[in-house]
């Protein structure tokens, strides 16, 4: 179960790593970011693609074809089943008898010098320098299916007519005769691998200009160092370090302290690593999870008729479910908001304490209502209490955004109620908020 809306990885996340070309490759990488591997396997063979393309990066650093080959090429490879040539063997004949037919082979032979053009292009200033055997067996199969497709048709020596002048309606119909003698299914893997490359390229790529790290896999420990959000232009960097034995991180802060941005951060890196991508961090090992639930905005659902409260006690419900079964990470922003604040705290002192059994999940719970003291203090085992510093000078709040061990016993609603004037204002009209 991955519940990652909160995140904005379409809106915010996707486009810092996005450089595709075209639009295909554009939808292979949103689908690259919107579907997590299945196991952790297959989460490390992904990785060991991302790392093998910057181990190549001297030859793919400058990636790129023209859209306009590449669309008129894909469209005439993708029409080029429904051509049936054993049945034309005199084509020739006709092209040269009917106007009509000198029209649609000047259309092929456009599109296909766009092919022969594509193709080179790639083949030769990018896959054919590829070492295929430091490559995963993802990318060997692909590229070596592209050079083989390359080969075999002998674009090459039609290239070299092309450029000599020659390339007359006779080799136009003897390269599409090679083409389709070649099968549609190679044809459509090639163009298959193409948009997937390039999306791989995009977040490899996307990953060397955020000077990103690739995460380590331990069932063990949660620890990321100078991890921050890179939707944030100057973003402040919090390192955090959780164990098998403390596995619940509690923080505290008043609002504005930074606390969902923070979550979010955390949250992002612990996604990215499930996807096979590199972090925002200088340091991330963590345990592979089979659930990832955030939960930062949570609303009413109309929907359903759930209620903001009801809402919550269902996401508790299927995250507790999911870490009776397998590691679990959680992300839980001002729970139990929902409901009043008595109910609120008995239910989170409830919650946490429980949560704490689940030894292999992590859960991350920020709250206004509680503190580490409520839940017995420093040696409350399985709990690590942290907040976010902010300083209060001259009834001027200063946020540092800087996390802290320990628990936050600021409250600044009234300092900020009263900087914005709405004590003088209520009072003007009769009401004193002291009297109340």
């Amino acid at each position: 179960m991955y519940t990652i809306q909160d995140l904005d990885i379409e809106e915010k996340i996707v486009p810092l790593f996005d450089y595709t070309i075209t639009e295909k490759g554009h939808q292979t990488l949103k689908k690259l970011f919107s579907v997590i591997p299945n196991t952790l396997e297959e989460v490390l063979q992904r990785q060991e693609i991302f790392k093998a393309l910057h181990t190549h990066w001297d030859v793919l650093e400058d990636f790129n074809f023209k859209v306009i080959d590449c669309r008129e090429a894909y469209e005439y490879c993708s029409n080029l089943h429904h051509q049936d040539l054993q049945k034309s063997p005199n084509l020739l004949v006709h092209i040269l008898t009917y106007k009509t037919k000198q029209i649609e082979i000047a259309s092929k032979r456009s599109k296909l010098i766009q092919l022969l053009l594509l193709f080179e292009h790639l083949t030769t200033k990018y896959f054919s320098r590829l070492i295929t055997s430091k490559l995963p067996i993802e990318l060997q199969q692909g590229v070596n299916l592209f050079k083989s497709l390359y080969e075999k048709s002998a674009m090459a020596t039609f290239l070299l007519l092309l450029r000599q002048d020659k390339f007359s309606n006779k080799h136009v119909l003897l390269l599409e005769k090679r083409l389709h003698q070649y099968g549609q299914g190679d044809l459509n893997q090639a163009w298959e691998f193409l948009f997937l490359f390039e999306a791989y390229f995009s977040m490899a790529k996307g990953m060397k200009k955020l000077d990103l790290v690739f995460p380590i896999f331990d069932s063990e420990h949660f620890k990321l160092e100078d991890f921050y959000h890179p939707f944030l232009k100057e973003p402040v960097k919090n390192s955090v370090t959780l164990t098998g034995l403390d596995n619940v991180m509690l923080l505290t802060g008043p609002n504005m302290s930074g606390k969902s941005t923070f979550f979010k951060s955390i949250a992002l890196c612990v996604y990215l690593a499930h996807i096979g991508a590199a972090v925002p961090a200088t340091y991330c090992s963590l345990p592979y999870f089979s659930c990832i639930t955030i939960s930062i905005h949570a609303k009413d659902d109309l929907t359903n008729g759930y209620s903001h409260f009801m809402h919550e006690l269902r996401t508790v419900k299927e995250v507790i479910l999911k870490s009776k079964e397998s590691p679990t990470f959680a992300v839980f922003d001002e729970l139990f908001k929902g409901t009043n604040p008595e109910d609120a705290k008995d239910l989170l002192l409830n919650t946490i304490s429980g949560l704490t059994q689940f030894k292999g999940s992590f859960f991350l719970v920020s709250s206004h209502v509680i503190n580490h003291l409520d839940l017995g203090g420093p040696a409350k085992g399985g709990v690590q209490p942290f907040f976010l510093d902010c300083q209060v000078q001259e009834e001027i709040p200063t946020f540092s955004y800087q996390l802290r061990p320990g628990s936050s016993q600021l409250k600044i609603g009234r300092i900020l109620f009263d900087q914005l004037g709405l004590n003088d204002l209520l009072q003007e009209n009769g009401t004193n908020l002291n009297r109340l």
